[in-house]
C-alpha cells in the first residue's frame, strides 16, 4: 500500500509543530487491517521504539478475540511524543489521510481526547460506549469489554 507508506514517510519528516523537537521517532502507525485503533499520543517507550501501543493492554485484548496487532491499524492522533502537554491539530491531516487510504470498517476511539481531536461536536459522556457516524466506536480505554463486542461484529 504505497499511499500509506508515503504518509508514514511524511510523518517521519514532519516539522510542522514543536513536538518534533522532543521526539526520537515519529509514530505513524502500523498494521494492515480494516479495524483502526486510535489513541491520543505516544508515550516515551513508543517514542524510543518507534511503534504504537507498547506495554499496553492492547495485545491482551486482541489475543482474546484471536487477532494480532497486524490485523488492525494502530495509531495516534498526535504522531510525536513530547513531555510538554501541548495540543496541536497539525497531525490531524495525517490521521485524516490514513483514514482515507485505509477506509476502516471500524475506528475504535480511545478516550475523550481522541474524540475531541476527531470531532468537536460530541460530548464524551453521552457517546462513550456507543457507535457514532456508523464507524467510530467511542470507549474510555482498552479495558472496555464493549471493544471486544464491536470488533467481533465486523471481524474480517
Amino acid at each position: 500500500m504505497r499511499e500509506l507508506y508515503d504518509i508514514a514517510e511524511n510523518i517521519r519528516k514532519c516539522t510542522n509543530c514543536s513536538r518534533c523537537r522532543d521526539r526520537m521517532l515519529a509514530i505513524p502507525g502500523e498494521g494492515d487491517g480494516k479495524i483502526m485503533i486510535v489513541g491520543f499520543s505516544p508515550g516515551p517507550e513508543e517514542d524510543r521504539l518507534g511503534m504504537p501501543f507498547v506495554n499496553s493492554k492492547l495485545n491482551e485484548l486482541l489475543e482474546s478475540i484471536s487477532l494480532t496487532r497486524k490485523d488492525c491499524f494502530l495509531t495516534y492522533c498526535l504522531k510525536c511524543y513530547s513531555e510538554k502537554k501541548e495540543f496541536t491539530l497539525e497531525c490531524k491531516k495525517w490521521l485524516d489521510q490514513q483514514i482515507s487510504v485505509i477506509q476502516p470498517k471500524l475506528i475504535v476511539v480511545l478516550g475523550e481526547g481522541v474524540l475531541k481531536f476527531l470531532f468537536n461536536k460530541y460530548e464524551f459522556e453521552k457517546v462513550c460506549g456507543s457507535m457514532i457516524e456508523k464507524k467510530y466506536f467511542i470507549v474510555s480505554g482498552l479495558d472496555s469489554e464493549e471493544i471486544i463486542k464491536e470488533i467481533k461484529k465486523i471481524k474480517i
